[in-house]
């Protein structure tokens, strides 16, 4: 097993701490948007560009996991070459643990596009955005996923389509599991767990409200279990039913199949 450690001083606790830590973090976090908002990221073909922006987004991402406490304790082993990356979803927090450990292009809800400050450099760091219950919109994403992954570059997806409180996991939508057998791509499930359930973000909890309490923590320990990769013969739907027992199994402890 691995772990990887934030290199954050261990902080005093208490409320006028945890306030000034918060202020630090948003700082920080509103300074690395706006650098990587405007600078230009310079590439031959667009399958390069593509490629850079995953590149890129993981530096984002280890550096937001960096500043913001973020503990993590990973078991099994990450994709090395392209694949499809299924995880079970608990929050905005997801995507950014996930993308510090493998270069990818993540889907993400359209909302994501429209947050303030971050959302245009989302965009421009080659982010995947779908309209929920828009299917000409998963349509186009699947498309833009195939893209990357001829490319070179990992998808990262949340089949679920929604966030839990780590208790269970839902039902997958198949869309991507059709994609992967088509192409031949591998697929590998993760799963996530937080030590305090109160860091998922789920039901009508607003956004900032949420990260303002997340940014006054010290610590955020999280748990990310890697199962192994698996080719798609099969029907999409039964891909998407087992490889969504794979996540719950390692969510549970349990040991891959």
């Amino acid at each position: 097993m691995n772990t990887l450690t934030t290199t954050l001083p261990v902080a005093r606790s208490g409320p006028m701490r945890d306030t000034a830590r918060a202020l630090e973090r948003i700082a920080a976090l509103a300074a690395i948007a706006l650098r990587h908002r405007w600078q230009r990221i310079d590439a031959p073909t667009p399958a390069a560009r593509m490629r850079a922006q995953a590149e890129r987004y993981r530096d984002v991402c280890a550096a937001l996991v960096d500043i913001h406490g973020l503990r993590l304790r990973i078991a099994g082993a990450a994709p090395e070459g392209p694949a499809i990356i299924v995880a079970n979803h608990l929050g905005y927090l997801d995507p950014l643990l996930l993308s510090a450990l493998v270069p990818c292009a993540p889907i993400a809800k359209r909302e994501a596009a429209r947050w303030p400050l971050i959302g245009p450099t989302l965009a421009r760091l080659g982010l995947n955005f779908v309209e929920r219950g828009d299917p000409a919109s998963g349509a186009a994403a699947l498309r833009r996923a195939r893209r990357a992954l001829d490319a070179g570059v990992s998808v990262l997806v949340f089949p679920e389509g929604t966030t839990t409180r780590g208790d269970r996991v839902l039902p997958f939508h198949r869309g991507i599991f059709g994609l992967a057998r088509r192409l031949g791509a591998p697929v590998v499930p993760v799963a996530m767990r937080f030590t305090d359930p109160a860091c998922c973000w789920v039901g009508d909890d607003p956004f900032i409200g949420h990260y303002w309490r997340m940014a006054r923590a010290p610590r955020i320990p999280v748990r990310i279990d890697f199962g192994a990769p698996e080719r798609i013969t099969g029907h999409a739907t039964l891909a998407a039913e087992r490889l969504r027992r794979c996540v719950d199994d390692l969510r549970r402890g349990l040991p891959g199949e």
